[in-house]
């Protein structure tokens, strides 16, 4: 995406990009159970995007998003897959 504007920058748009979606997911601390999902899908696409990125780094991203809220959502899928297949 962010080659198609022949910018150089790329490395600082990761960074702003992984900036903003800590924003974003600030202004989302609702308590009920369908955001709380919602968060942690985006946790798991965070991690995902860093994890494929030369860019990103895990220290990068455990900056905005200490790794406990990942290991979390990626327990909450893990328990969520075993209660529909049993």
């Amino acid at each position: 995406m962010f080659t198609i504007c022949g910018q150089n920058d790329i490395e600082d748009r990761m960074k702003e990009f992984l900036a903003l979606a800590y924003s974003l997911l600030r202004l989302g601390q609702e308590s009920d159970k369908e955001a709380t999902r919602n968060r942690e899908s985006i946790y798991l696409l965070l991690d995902q995007i860093v994890k494929e990125s030369p860019f990103l780094t895990m220290d990068l991203l455990e900056s905005c998003f200490p790794y406990v809220l990942i290991r979390n959502a990626y327990h909450a899928v893990y328990k969520q897959e075993h209660a529909l297949f049993n």
